[in-house]
């Protein structure tokens, strides 16, 4: 059946009296005269479960409920110790008012895997060790001690097992078909594949580095002779002159000596010009003796000139 928003408000109002009347019957205490008055703290400690497995987590909590015009609920301060057994977490505070009346609760997770609370083959029965609750108006100057209840921790292991012949044996058998799979993110063969490549491509980008690092051999130059220089035609004229008298040549001859007569005129040498018209036309063939001395007294006279 489902509540109304109206009827959901009337169930929680209710059980916000409830709450306030539980805190308040825990706070008052009764006095000779027959008249109530509220303490000024009560402490209510208890753990959970109670019966535990070895390794279990229990939880500790300290109920501090105090009238806040006698006690500042600031002041209020847990110190408790619990070896062998030691806290899951940090432990958790929480305070709940209804008016004067306040609640300071502090939540302990405790869990023990030593030695000391191993139960064996039997129960075994743990108390916690004593703690105090400090509080006070300007700070903590009063203290209230705290007990815990008893807390039972049974065996996980059967004691049938353990009445065997070998009680020190281990009761336990591996069981190894029940693992799973092994598993790859990537294919194994495929990741080998790339391996392989990448040290390859690593191998020759090695050698290529190496093999440029060897030394070169220096460069062979041949030197090629530089082509001759192209002889002029007075240079033409006096080779032909001081080379060997050849039977077919008197034309030839007569026509450097033409040319020499010629160049000689230029240069206003007369006189070389002269003796070289008279060769080139004589009756007979020019002499060679006399062309090779008319060629070098033309050489000679370059030489003067500096065209040598």
């Amino acid at each position: 059946m489902t509540l109304t928003r109206g009827r959901v408000r009337l169930v929680l109002g209710l059980a916000g009296l409830v709450l306030a009347a539980a805190v308040a019957a825990l706070l008052v205490r009764e006095t000779g005269g027959g008249r109530a008055r509220l303490a000024a703290v009560e402490v209510r400690a208890e753990v959970s479960p109670r019966a535990v497995l070895f390794g279990d987590t229990v939880r500790a909590r300290v109920d501090v409920f105090l009238d806040a015009e006698k006690v500042d609920p600031r002041t209020v301060r847990v110190a408790a110790r619990f070896a062998p057994w030691q806290p899951v977490g940090p432990p958790e505070r929480e305070r709940l008012e209804a008016g004067s009346l306040t609640r300071v609760r502090t939540t302990y997770h405790l869990r023990c895997l030593a030695s000391a609370c191993a139960p064996g083959n039997r129960s075994l029965h743990v108390r916690l060790p004593a703690g105090r609750v400090l509080y006070g108006r300007g700070g903590p100057g009063e203290r209230i001690a705290v007990h815990w209840p008893p807390v039972v921790v049974y065996t996980r292991v059967d004691p049938a097992l353990l009445e065997g012949p070998n009680p020190l044996a281990a009761p336990w058998r591996a069981e190894l078909t029940s693992l799973p799979d092994v598993s790859y993110r990537a294919p194994p063969a495929a990741l080998a594949a790339l391996a392989l490549a990448a040290g390859a491509c690593l191998l020759a980008a090695a050698a290529v580095l190496a093999y440029g690092l060897l030394p070169r051999p220096a460069p062979v130059v041949v030197e090629t002779p530089p082509p001759p220089r192209a002889l002029t035609p007075l240079e033409r004229a006096l080779a032909l002159l001081e080379a060997p008298d050849r039977a077919d040549g008197v034309a030839d001859r007569r026509r450097a000596l033409e040319l020499i007569a010629e160049e000689a005129a230029g240069w206003g040498d007369t006189e070389l010009a002269r003796t070289a018209r008279v060769l080139a036309w004589s009756e007979s063939s020019p002499d060679a003796a006399a062309a090779g001395s008319l060629a070098a007294a033309v050489r000679a006279r370059l030489r003067e000139r500096g065209d040598a």
